[in-house]
């Protein structure tokens, strides 16, 4: 099992987003938690940049990984039409 650690953005969007979406992001993030290579969960690697993104509805949670260290770092907690911009 990975460790979760989430960014303070990441955080803000969580409690301002409406409950049934932030109640289902976290189960995501649980199971990805548990095993990040499953296929049952919706990750890709980023185009052009370094990190992950995993996709739960209309929502994008972009995130780093290390795999030594067993670490999975959430970075932002975006809806997806924001989530690629710079």
């Amino acid at each position: 099992m990975y460790e979760l650690t989430v960014k303070r953005q990441a955080i803000k969007a969580l409690q301002n987003m409406p409950r049934h979406n932030a109640q289902r992001i976290r189960r995501e993030l649980d199971r990805l938690a548990e095993h990040p290579n499953r296929r049952d969960v919706d990750v890709a690697s980023l185009a052009g940049r370094p990190g992950f993104r995993l996709r739960v509805g209309g929502w994008r949670i972009i995130f780093a990984r290390d795999d030594k260290t067993r670490v999975i770092d959430v970075l932002r907690i975006v809806p997806r039409g924001q989530a690629y911009k710079r």
